[in-house]
């Protein structure tokens, strides 16, 4: 009978599974120690400082209709193109990228 897919691989100690780094496989170290979480804020706000700049000069080079939309698709601006005070969202999907 074939195998059932929820059964748990038995693998001996030290022996990597498929997919993990190269560096830690076979080692036993656990690698760094788990962070207390305050990094993500600070992860976030860097990778808005590196990409906010870059983001604003491509919106303004688009054409006017197009760019009030991007303002407004940025959370830079209210529905009504005035400026929206404070950061818009957490610039999560630029962090992703920078850090992978």
């Amino acid at each position: 009978m074939a195998e059932s897919m929820t059964e748990t691989e038995q693998r001996p100690s030290g022996v990597p599974y498929p997919g993990a780094p190269e560096g830690r496989r076979g080692t036993g170290d656990p690698g760094p120690a788990p962070h207390d979480g305050q990094e993500a804020p600070e992860l976030l706000e860097r990778s808005r400082a590196l990409v906010d700049p870059a983001m604003r000069a491509a919106v303004e080079s688009l054409p006017g209709s197009m760019r009030r939309i991007a303002r407004y698709h940025f959370g830079w601006e209210h529905v009504d193109g005035s400026p929206a005070a404070g950061h818009a969202g957490k610039a999560i999907r630029p962090a992703l990228v920078l850090a992978a």
